[in-house]
């Protein structure tokens, strides 16, 4: 357990502990992730979605933060003896919290449980460059990199700005390949939310997975069954929330495309997605995005469509910008005492470093560092430890 006095006076103050899974916990977590527009990701549906389906065997390590014993801040691990993680899906992860100091306070947290390596992925900037600087103030070996640059596109401009970002000749493409489309019979889009969504996505979106790439590369959903059942629960949990979106292009009612999409925060999330092979010389997948942007454009309620993953060519064409995703491992190791003198010094330029350089510097200095030197960048590790680790 760790505790932080509150910045003004010395009442009430930030403790931070794991604690068990309970119905009250989930319902306060929930409720937290709401209030602060937490990506889906970390909410306790997705998280236990793919816990119970996919990594039953983990045991899973709740670290709370709470003052007065009201829930402020949320970090969901799981643990594999002594190796801490978040959940193996989902493009983005952080710790569900209000404010950069009740994050910075969770992570430092998860850093002094000194795993043998503490290992994040789909970090933002902040979030990565929050847990670099708090493994160097712990004195903890860090590594960081940029593992994909997720495209994205602001949807709040008129669908005609969105247009004219295109070149004539991708503009071209598109009116050729719908035409052609069209001859094959008559072209219908389908947007379906909540429940329907959810059985849409388990008959025609399995189906079309299964014909496509995935299914011969095993990455479709019906190729494992708990990557289905984890779908299956995930949408099921996001369809009664209002979150769940499917989109269906067909051809004279037959599904020839579909996206899987989840909306939080006016932010969609671009899943996953798939198209028949044998309709390939249409580029129906492309035309059906065409389609979720435009409808997308019209809503309200949404300013930014997120495709996720890497930055291919086809998301890029309906994208004007890029996230990048960060993947941090923090070592836990022996240490000695040039190690932990060294420590010290780190720490002292750690706390600087965060005060005062510009958002994401720290981060450019460590990718530069780990590139010329094609190897993990250690920074020594402090002496001290904090009882209650991994085992």
């Amino acid at each position: 357990m760790a505790v932080h006095p509150a910045e003004q006076g010395s009442a009430p103050t930030l403790v931070v502990a794991p604690e068990a899974r309970s119905p009250a916990l989930e319902r306060d977590w929930q409720d937290l992730a709401t209030r602060t527009g937490a990506p889906p990701f970390v909410t306790p549906g997705w998280f236990f979605a793919w816990h119970d389906a996919c990594a039953p065997s983990a045991r899973t390590l709740l670290l709370t933060a709470r003052e007065d014993g009201q829930l402020l801040g949320l970090l969901p691990l799981l643990r594999r003896g002594r190796r801490l993680s978040g959940p193996g899906v989902g493009p983005w992860y952080a710790p569900v919290a209000g404010t950069a100091s009740i994050t910075r306070a969770l992570l430092g947290a998860a850093v002094r449980l000194r795993a043998r390596r503490l290992d994040l992925h789909g970090l933002d900037v902040g979030t990565a460059e929050a847990l670099v600087l708090e493994a160097a103030l712990a004195g903890s070996a860090v590594s960081a990199e940029v593992t994909e640059r997720s495209p994205v596109l602001d949807v709040t401009v008129p669908w005609e700005a969105v247009q004219a970002r295109l070149s004539a000749s991708s503009r071209k493409h598109l009116r050729q390949r719908r035409r052609r489309l069209e001859a094959q019979g008559t072209v219908t889009v389908e947007h379906l939310e909540g429940r329907p969504a959810a059985g849409a996505l388990l008959s025609d979106g399995a189906a079309l997975e299964a014909r496509s790439w995935k299914g011969q590369y095993g990455a479709a959903l019906t190729s494992r069954p708990e990557l289905l059942r984890f779908y299956a629960d995930a949408a099921g949990w996001a369809a009664d929330a209002g979150l769940l979106h499917v989109f269906l292009l067909r051809v004279t009612g037959r599904a020839v495309a579909y996206g899987l999409f989840i909306e939080s925060s006016g932010t969609v999330y671009a899943l996953r997605s798939a198209f028949d092979p044998e309709l390939s010389a249409y580029d129906p997948g492309v035309l059906l995005r065409q389609e979720v942007v435009r409808a997308l454009v019209a809503d309200p309620r949404v300013a930014l469509l997120d495709h996720c993953g890497n930055d291919d060519p086809h998301k890029r064409t309906w994208a004007d910008g890029v996230r990048d995703r960060h993947r941090v491992q923090v070592f836990g190791g022996p240490t000695g005492p040039a190690e932990r003198a060294a420590a010290a010094v780190v720490a002292r330029g750690a706390a600087l470093a965060r005060d005062t350089l510009p958002r994401g510097a720290v981060l450019r200095l460590l990718s530069l560092r780990h590139r010329a030197t094609r190897r993990t960048v250690v920074v020594p590790r402090a002496g001290t430890t904090t009882p209650g680790g991994p085992t």
